[in-house]
């Protein structure tokens, strides 16, 4: 009878640490999303101007900045010019927020927003190492409208 309950106390401990952790991981997404969910918005509302990543590569992570540097992204950037103007955002949830001591914390935000040409669903990759802030990857999840014919489309370069 001794073994059980010093089991069943064991089993206690165990549950009332794992309750503390997912209550402390929450809290964190949370401030995550309080402390960087402006700089993403700001990231895309910058960006959606002429989608030329020159104008927003200092927020940028190097793999980013690499990666965005063929032509097929630079040919992709310049139909999103088709969107249109960037009319406001819509709901802004954070998903995969991890934390790590060596590595710092990172997350992904879901925004969905509304263009001049319809409404377009996005993820964007957020990591902070040092305090300092960078976009790991930016993703157009779903579009729904139709593109705008572009009156004076800007040649984005690599």
């Amino acid at each position: 009878m001794k073994i059980l309950k010093n089991i069943l106390i064991g089993f206690g401990g165990l549950f009332v640490i794992l309750i503390f952790l997912v209550v402390f991981l929450a809290g964190s997404s949370s401030d995550f999303k309080e402390e960087y969910e402006p700089f993403t918005k700001q990231f895309l509302a910058d960006f959606s101007v002429n989608w030329d990543r020159a104008s927003v590569i200092d927020r940028m992570s190097n793999s980013l900045i690499e990666d965005t540097s063929t032509q097929d992204v630079q040919n992709f950037l310049q139909q999103l010019q088709g969107l249109g103007e960037l009319k406001s955002f819509g709901e802004i949830t954070i998903e995969n927020y991890t934390t790590h001591t060596d590595t710092g914390e990172e997350a992904i935000f879901s925004i969905s927003t509304q263009f001049e040409a319809g409404h377009a669903l996005w993820k964007i990759s957020v990591s902070v190492i040092d305090d300092a802030a960078r976009i790991t990857g930016i993703h157009l999840v779903n579009f729904e409208g139709e593109m705008i014919e572009a009156e004076n489309v800007v040649e984005t370069s690599a």
